[in-house]
């Protein structure tokens, strides 16, 4: 097992979870293709690729910079230099902020309303709940990461993030390494 584990990289369980994920990945491809044209999906699957990588990337990526700057002070840049409990609270707004925005991505026609009037009569569904659902479902994101970031200040969270040499500490309280 520990030779497994040193050529791998991790368990035998992560090797199982990541193919589980690719089979799944590619009955998803598979799935999408037979539904509408390929060079449609193809095309939109490399648009949102480049959108992503082009757009969407840097600008999370100076808003983190900023945040971070803000969590450990003017000269932070980096997340070593930024305060574990900065860091916690960072993560614990990250996360939900992550999750509604990929919510928002991937349902903004009908959040908006900006869906035609084909989906209603189609579906027979109207799309007038996705707003207040969304908000209601970002609401309760945040909420939920606040009480765990309550419990995990309780419980000293933050102050477990630097072992005894002042360095981070590895494991599933401390922020990641970089």
């Amino acid at each position: 097992m520990r030779r497994f584990s040193a050529l791998y990289g991790s368990s035998p369980a992560h090797l199982l979870l990541a193919l589980a994920a690719l089979v799944v990945s590619a009955w998803a491809v598979v799935q999408a293709f037979g539904q509408g044209p390929p060079l449609s999906l193809t095309k939109w699957f490399v648009g949102s690729i480049l959108a992503h990588d082009l757009v969407l990337l840097p600008i999370y990526s100076l808003v983190l910079i900023g945040l971070l700057r803000v969590v450990g002070g003017r000269g932070a840049q980096n997340r070593a230099e930024a305060s574990p409990r900065g860091l916690l609270v960072l993560n614990h707004l990250r996360v939900p902020a992550a999750l509604s925005l990929l919510m928002l991505l991937l349902f903004f026609p009908f959040i908006l309303g900006l869906a035609d009037a084909g989906y209603e009569g189609v579906s027979g569904l109207s799309t007038d709940p996705y707003l207040p659902r969304w908000l209601i479902l970002s609401g309760a994101l945040f909420l939920l990461s606040g009480l765990i970031l309550v419990v995990r200040l309780v419980r000293g969270g933050a102050s477990t993030a630097r072992g005894p040499s002042g360095s981070a500490a590895e494991g599933p309280g401390a922020p990641p390494a970089g």
